[in-house]
């Protein structure tokens, strides 16, 4: 122990000081409402944004011009269709920040809806 030699540390006096911040951690409902709208949103690309507003209307269009070939399937299909708009107004009821994706989705589904038939 003779020969150790003392560990000698020059901390430097700074007057400016960072302070880390910590996130500020959103409620369980907020994170929620974010995620539901990011969802709901037309995505920022352009062709995933074009494929998406096809799809929105060809399907509907599909679907809708099936009418006569499968009359029982498409009428069962029409009862979830309806729980499923339910679903959907209550969400743009509860989320105003949703109100206009959901009602540019809904117009689109309608537009095929009225193209099918």
């Amino acid at each position: 122990m003779a020969d150790e030699q003392p560990i000698i540390i020059d901390i430097p006096a700074t007057q400016h000081q960072t302070i880390a911040h910590t996130p500020i951690k959103l409620s369980a409902i907020q994170q929620y409402k974010e995620e539901l709208i990011k969802a709901i949103a037309l995505p920022t690309n352009l062709i995933d944004s074009g494929y998406s507003m096809l799809a929105h209307i060809t399907l509907p269009a599909l679907i809708a011009s099936l009418w006569d070939v499968f009359p029982v399937a498409i009428r069962i299909f029409w009862i979830f269709a309806v729980v499923i708009l339910i679903s959907i107004c209550s969400i743009a009821w509860q989320f105003p920040e949703c109100r206009i994706f959901v009602a540019c989705r809904f117009l689109l589904i309608l537009f095929g809806l009225v193209l099918g038939v």
